[in-house]
């Protein structure tokens, strides 16, 4: 963990998926949104917003990108591992470049698990997040059982390949 950034560390957060229920190359995660913030994600006390955008596709040879910002800092990400089961997707790669509190983070990986609940009058719940830095996530992208973020404005779409 690092100084400053809340970050979920819980046993037991990921679940084991078994490879036959893994997503196929033309799988694909993307979106974009905003929070306020909550009770879960605090800094000082205080809950913390934050915005993000991502990208990322192709579970076999994955690609993409992802950016985490919140008013003290912000990193940039290149996707270097995708996995995708139903409606959640997985993702991590290293960090490309950092300001703010992830200033110096460059090379570090990042981790980003995301949850589609569906879209509009659709959707069972708002779509959540879940993100994470640490060497543990290099070359590592398992599914996540928890999502402590909510996104508040914006989507994240699974989409199934074909």
């Amino acid at each position: 963990m690092f100084k400053g950034f809340a970050v979920l560390a819980a046993v037991g957060a990921f679940a084991v998926v078994p490879a036959s229920a893994l997503a196929s190359n033309t799988d694909k995660s993307t979106g974009g949104g905003s929070s306020p913030g909550n009770a879960t994600y605090q800094a000082g006390g205080v809950a913390v917003p934050f915005s993000f955008t991502l990208t990322a596709q192709n579970t076999l040879a994955p690609k993409g990108n992802f950016t985490f910002t919140r008013p003290d800092g912000s990193f940039q990400a290149t996707v270097t591992c995708y996995t995708q089961a139903g409606n959640q997707g997985a993702l991590s790669g290293p960090i490309t470049s950092g300001t703010g509190i992830f200033a110096g983070f460059a090379g570090q990986y990042a981790y980003f698990g995301v949850q589609d609940n569906g879209e509009g009058a659709n959707a069972t719940a708002p779509d959540a997040i879940q993100v994470d830095i640490g060497s543990q996530y290099t070359n590592n992208c398992p599914i996540s059982s928890i999502y402590p973020y909510q996104v508040t404005s914006g989507n994240i779409q699974v989409h199934q390949g074909s």
